[in-house]
């Protein structure tokens, strides 16, 4: 079964797709670029995908106490050569993949690491603690790939979203 690219996906609503679907293998597809950006205490990932971007704090703050949002509230630290991010306080409707939210308290811990002995490579090992869409913990990982120096495609580019553009097919007619 093909799910619809358009309709209630947040893809043909416009909105961002929020964490943890925001770094799973469909957003690091043929057309998007992840980028990420190591300034200080603060790790920032950019996707040219919808626009999304994240900060993971690594200053040894605490979690936020807030409302929901979005990306939820990303705190970091560094193992080594591996930065482990711990998120919470997304919404309840963040979804894991298409047509499957998270659910309320979902929390997602990931390590980002480059690939033992071949450096052009990082995986994202993810665990994702969502009490209303598994009975357990899912356990995934995520390899990217990094493209050449002076590939066109390695910088990050406009994506053009019309806002609620729901009714436009794979065309935009």
């Amino acid at each position: 079964i093909t799910a619809p690219r358009i309709g209630n996906d947040p893809q043909g609503m416009c909105d961002p797709w929020g964490v943890p679907r925001m770094l799973n293998g469909q957003v690091a597809g043929p057309h998007s670029t992840l980028e990420i950006l190591v300034a200080g205490f603060r790790t920032f990932m950019f996707s040219d995908w919808h626009h999304n971007f994240r900060i993971v704090y690594t200053d040894g703050r605490k979690h936020h106490v807030g409302p929901p949002t979005m990306w939820g509230d990303s705190i970091g630290h560094w193992e080594g050569q591996t930065l482990v991010v711990d998120t919470v306080g997304m919404q309840a409707g963040n979804e894991i993949e298409y047509g499957l939210p998270g659910g309320k308290n979902m929390h997602v811990v990931e390590r980002i690491y480059l690939k033992p002995g071949n450096p052009d490579y990082m995986i994202i090992d993810e665990v994702l603690d969502a009490p209303q869409a598994f009975s357990m913990p899912y356990k995934f990982s995520t390899e990217y790939s990094k493209h050449p120096a002076g590939n066109p495609d390695d910088k990050l580019i406009e994506f053009d979203c019309a806002q609620n553009n729901r009714d436009l097919n794979d065309n935009g007619q």
